[in-house]
């Protein structure tokens, strides 16, 4: 989980660690730090928040996007702006979920990114399928 605000960490812990699926295997509040972790400990999803005190978690997305083109992430934010949700699904995000969605909300995300579906959250209309779609057509294209 990357999220800079140390209290929604906790709670987003407490609320998944009830589910016997999901394991959350490291926490970073920095880019720097996380993109360490991730590298290292290669999970499956990422939540990913949008900003962070040393950079941003689009471009993050990025790096990971180059560097583990394997793993899913998960945008975890309270920007629904379009310009957000666009470039998050450029940078090769696999999932848009809003901080002020219901808990089960975003354990049904972080469970669908996990099979390798996108996910959005229902708030925010059809953008960004739209956009993950015409990037994972390119993805098979290349493979």
């Amino acid at each position: 989980m990357v999220e800079d605000q140390r209290l929604l960490r906790v709670a987003v812990s407490l609320i998944l660690e009830r589910h016997s699926d999901i394991w959350i295997i490291g926490e970073s509040d920095l880019c720097k730090d996380a993109a360490r972790a991730i590298v290292r400990k290669r999970p499956a999803v990422v939540l990913m928040d949008v900003e962070l005190p040393d950079g941003s978690g689009i471009t993050l997305t990025e790096f990971l996007r180059r560097k583990l083109p394997e793993i899913r992430i998960l945008m975890f934010t309270s920007d629904f702006s379009r310009e957000t949700l666009i470039a998050a699904a450029r940078a090769g995000a696999d999932g848009y979920c809003l901080k002020n969605a219901p808990p089960g909300v975003l354990v049904e995300a972080i469970r669908t990114v996990a099979k390798g579906e996108n996910w959005l959250d229902p708030r925010l209309g059809n953008d960004f399928r739209c956009l993950v779609g015409k990037r994972d057509n390119r993805r098979r294209e290349k493979a």
